[in-house]
């Protein structure tokens, strides 16, 4: 990872804070416009390289995406469970929808064969970089990082950060030059057997979220209902009108029991 652009710890911490923490020096930065042909580049270049530094063929890599699915099944039960209170009828309801159109479409494409890469991963990707001055991107916030699916940390980036499609086309392009082992993995093909699970995943961690903020001492709930009014809007992108309408029935019910 010589030359590359990732924040050096200043000072850790395991007793002050009982789970740990580690300070690391400032950047002064944006987030990147991921329009920007040479920012995708960019990014696509540090994401490879991090990813090369170890990692470990999955000769079946269609295991990858059903120990996916069954991960996601897993949270949503958790989430229904944990969080009675916040998940009423219609957001377990488009839960349980979702669940079984993700597993139709995965049956449908048990006839893909692909390769599954394990690897270091950032592990939260979705706003966790800046870019600074001199135009060079940053990755922050490593406290999530850890060692898992390849395809799963791809999709999720291009995904929460909206890429247009022509967009996702050139970063896996531009990934793959660096990464040269992935030019067998049709990236364009598999990536969407990975999206179908991040909308989805998007409302149980933001209900999770909602848990907590609905402390009196913390700050009111309406960022959080907001957010996931816009993850609910998402859906429609990966699943059927009913299912999609669902989810925003759900969230909508769930602001006006908050608010109201």
């Amino acid at each position: 990872m010589e030359g590359e652009k990732l924040p050096a710890p200043v000072y850790s911490d395991s007793e002050i804070f009982p789970n740990g923490a580690v300070i690391y020096e400032f950047v002064d930065g944006t987030k990147p416009d991921f329009t920007n042909f040479e920012n995708i580049k960019q990014m696509a270049r540090i994401l490879s390289q991090i990813h090369q530094i170890d990692y470990e063929i999955v000769d079946d890599g269609f295991s990858q995406i059903m120990k996916l699915y069954h991960f996601l099944e897993k949270i949503i039960q958790k989430i229904c469970l944990k969080y009675s209170h916040l998940v009423n009828v219609s957001i377990k309801s488009a839960f349980m929808s979702a669940l079984e159109e993700y597993k139709q479409f995965l049956n449908g494409s048990m006839n893909i064969y692909t390769t599954g890469i394990n690897t270091h991963l950032h592990g939260d990707l979705s706003d966790n970089f800046v870019i600074d001055q001199n135009e060079k991107i940053w990755l922050l916030d490593w406290e999530n990082s850890e060692y898992g699916d390849l395809m799963e940390e791809l999709c999720w980036f291009l995904y929460t950060n909206d890429f247009s499609p022509e967009n996702r086309a050139n970063f896996f392009q531009e990934y793959q030059t660096h990464f040269f082992f992935t030019q067998q993995i049709d990236f364009e093909k598999i990536s969407r057997l990975y999206d179908m699970s991040t909308p989805v995943f998007n409302i149980c961690w933001g209900i999770d979220q909602m848990a907590t903020h609905l402390d009196p001492n913390l700050e009111s709930p309406v960022r959080k209902l907001n957010d996931l009014a816009i993850s609910a809007s998402n859906w429609s992108k990966l699943y059927s009108y009913s299912t999609s309408a669902l989810i925003f029935k759900g969230i909508k019910e769930l602001n006006k029991s908050l608010l109201d």
